[in-house]
């Protein structure tokens, strides 16, 4: 159709009078390096999006950070100043406090795990 799902959000996002600073970063966050002044968000944003889109929920298969470190665009994590180990220190964290939320909302859901 001509456009990203970005774009068509950060369309909606402009309409709805949200801050540029929130509109430009999605806008940008599938080729962040070229964000201008929200390079760091729309970075941080793209990483993000890699991840969320590789996991599956609950955790049903083991994660491999090899599987999306290749689709991560060449130069974001220098810019973030990051590695792929300290990345995969975060996924491990946001792993084991969506098992901690999940044991919250339904107890004992999580004893296969």
């Amino acid at each position: 159709m001509g456009f990203t799902h970005a774009e068509l959000s950060a369309e909606f996002l402009k309409g709805w009078g949200l801050p540029a600073e929130i509109w430009k970063t999605i806008e940008n966050y599938l080729d962040p390096l070229n964000a201008g002044d929200f390079i760091r968000d729309a970075c941080v944003l793209h990483i993000a999006g890699k991840i969320a889109g590789s996991i599956e929920p609950c955790a049903t298969h083991e994660f491999d950070f090899n599987e999306i470190e290749p689709n991560i665009k060449p130069g974001v994590f220098d810019y973030l100043n990051v590695s792929a180990s300290q990345v995969q220190n975060c996924i491990d964290d946001a792993v084991m406090q969506v098992f901690g939320l999940l044991a919250i909302i339904k107890p004992g859901a999580t004893t296969i795990f």
